[in-house]
């Protein structure tokens, strides 16, 4: 990558980025000054083979011509035998040491957009693109950029947070956790708290899977650390929406009661209808009515308007809508359907009263556990948004991807600050003043329309490339703790613990395929000596002397019979002319024939 001077077309771009920078974010973002480009380095070379010095023009020879290279950086040095000039030039400025602007802006880059190290190199070893190695980078990566990052949310929170509290009554708060991995293989739980009232991200606590009694109790745990975070920092809050779950009933009247706070709890509607349409979805006579089922749940819960019991006579209302009754006079709130007399069922034939599955959808509906549910579901709340901020969270951590703590934070940390500086984009208005729109295809069901929004924005990350660069040229570090003596001794021998195990675990087939392999090899020769015995059969007047040499040298070209470092073991060749047969003491092999056969098959082998 090189520098070039600024072109004049380019200054209207830049004066319309700065018009969209929020100066309370950070005030000094360095301008964009110059555009970079890729050269390949042989084009590059070409211009230094004629000597740059007025009046001079000789040609360069090869020999003369230095190169010096450093990630994205390179400087060529050129000497002419001519004039005696030497000719120096550099791509970009060096920032500190070897490390150029150009590395710490492509590292930056690239990181801030959610691109793991591996892809990285491996983009850049298919284009041929000279970058800083992988240790290189995960230094500076440790040392400078995730505090930046860090650095820059924490005062992107208290933003946020100030923002919250300058409405003076409690707000309303949303919270959901996260599993750094898919499975049950887990090793981080992330637990994101948001105003409903700003949308914005105004905490989330990071926590390892060891500290709790399985992954249940992680979420209570973070949560709590949160809530109480928000309270020391002055924000107040009276509505906290989670998942249905009795632990975090238990951890907000813990806190309402230390803090003396009066806090309500909704659990999110999504979770209810989930686990209803479960169990809906388990009956068979109902399967033409789920979607009718389903959209009525939903109808019920955004209509109740924080009154318990006309959200239960809505639901009252569902098994007698699916068997034609549209009526109900024993309701004291909702008497009869909404949509009128007039409703078509949509080719559905109705259910009678005494169904089975009208009976199984009544049981569902009178669950206990379920009413009890409910009293904290008539206000219509959800967590769509941290939903929203989970699948953010995945561009830049990947499930499939292991982080240590300061990097799975730092990545957090850039989702939040996406999160929040994109959520509240205007929607793009055409020229007739109706929003402009685009179709949403899914995998599953029909096509959408979305309404179009405007672009994002990348103040965040001008911010922490800003910070990036002003750790590492003042090399500011933030070290890591690292191992003691002992500690590094101790992973020394689990490693080679680890390493031991792995080799014995695939001992035993090596030792079968090595026996397999021998087996096959001493078959072989002992085929050869069958048929040296069958010429001793054969041959009745041969020359006994001659016999014993074509024996032993039949034997010796056999090592895993005979080798050259047995020569003390006592091999005894007992010929008898008279039976033709063969014994070789020194090892268990035995080869006979039975003369009382005539066919040559009868050999038999034992081993």
């Amino acid at each position: 990558m090189f520098n070039f001077k600024k072109r004049k077309e380019d200054t209207d771009w830049r004066q319309s980025e700065e018009e969209s920078f929020d100066d309370e974010i950070l005030d000094d973002i360095p301008e964009k000054a110059t555009k970079r480009t890729i050269v390949s380095e042989a084009s590059l070379l070409s211009l230094f083979e004629v000597c740059r010095v007025v009046n001079c023009g000789s040609r360069i020879l090869r020999d003369n011509i230095k190169i010096v290279t450093h990630g994205l950086y390179i400087r060529i040095t050129s000497y002419c035998e001519h004039c005696k000039e030497t000719y120096e030039w550099e791509s970009n400025k060096k920032v500190r040491g070897n490390v150029s602007e150009a590395d710490l802006s492509f590292l930056s880059e690239a990181k801030l957009n959610g691109i793991p190290t591996k892809q990285l190199l491996d983009f850049a070893q298919g284009i041929d693109l000279r970058v800083l190695s992988a240790k290189t980078i995960s230094r500076m990566e440790q040392h400078y950029l995730y505090p930046a990052i860090i650095d820059v949310y924490k005062e992107t929170e208290e933003r946020a947070r100030n923002f919250s509290k300058q409405f003076g009554s409690p707000i309303e708060v949303c919270g959901d956790g996260r599993f750094d991995s898919i499975g049950f293989n887990a090793f981080w739980h992330c637990y994101i708290v948001i105003d409903n009232r700003t949308n914005f991200v105004i905490g989330f606590h990071l926590i390892e899977k060891k500290a709790g009694r399985g992954s249940a109790a992680l979420e209570p745990i973070a949560a709590k650390v949160v809530l109480e975070d928000l309270i020391s920092s002055g924000v107040r809050f009276s509505r906290v929406v989670t998942d249905r779950s009795s632990s975090m009933s238990k951890v907000i009247e813990d806190i309402a009661k230390e803090h003396s706070m009066l806090i309500e709890h909704e659990y999110d509607i999504w979770h209810i209808v989930k686990s209803i349409m479960k169990l809906v979805r388990e009956i068979h006579d109902l399967t033409d009515w789920r979607e009718s089922i389903k959209n009525f749940l939903w109808y019920a819960l955004s209509h109740a308007e924080g009154n318990y019991d006309k959200l239960i006579e809505f639901l009252d209302s569902i098994p007698f809508h699916i068997s034609g009754v549209h009526s109900f006079p024993n309701h004291t709130i909702v008497k009869t359907c909404t949509h009128g007399q007039e409703y078509d069922p949509n080719n559905k034939k109705y259910l009678s009263p005494n169904s089975a599955g009208v009976q199984k959808l009544t049981k569902i509906l009178k669950n206990p556990r379920l009413l009890e549910s409910l009293k904290k579901a008539t206000n219509f709340k959800h967590t769509g948004l941290v939903e929203t901020v989970n699948s953010v969270i995945c561009k830049y951590s990947s499930k499939r991807i292991f982080s240590r703590r300061r990097a799975m934070t730092a990545k957090i940390c850039c989702a939040v600050m996406s999160f929040n500086e994109n959520i509240n984009r205007k929607v793009v208005v055409e020229e007739n003043g109706h929003p402009k729109m685009y179709i949403q295809k899914k995998r599953f069901g029909p096509p959408r329309a979305r309404q179009v929004r405007e672009a994002p924005t990348r103040k965040w990350k001008n911010c922490c490339k800003a910070k990036f660069l002003e750790y590492h040229a003042e090399d500011k570090k933030t070290l890591i703790q690292g191992l003691t003596a002992a500690q590094r001794e101790q992973s020394k021998k689990l490693k080679e613990e680890v390493i031991q195990k792995h080799q014995t675990r695939f001992k035993r087939q090596a030792e079968i395929d090595k026996q397999v392999d021998d087996a096959s090899y001493q078959e072989e020769d002992l085929e050869e000596l069958v048929q040296l015995e069958r010429r001793i059969a054969e041959s009745e007047l041969g020359d006994e002397d001659t016999i014993e040499e074509d024996v032993e040298e039949a034997m010796q070209n056999h090592d895993g019979l005979v080798s050259d470092d047995e020569e003390e073991e006592d091999l005894a060749f007992n010929l008898d002319s008279n039976s033709s047969d063969l014994y070789l003491s020194g090892n268990d092999y035995k080869c006979e024939q039975d003369h009382d056969s005539d066919s040559d098959s009868d050999y038999e082998f034992e081993l």
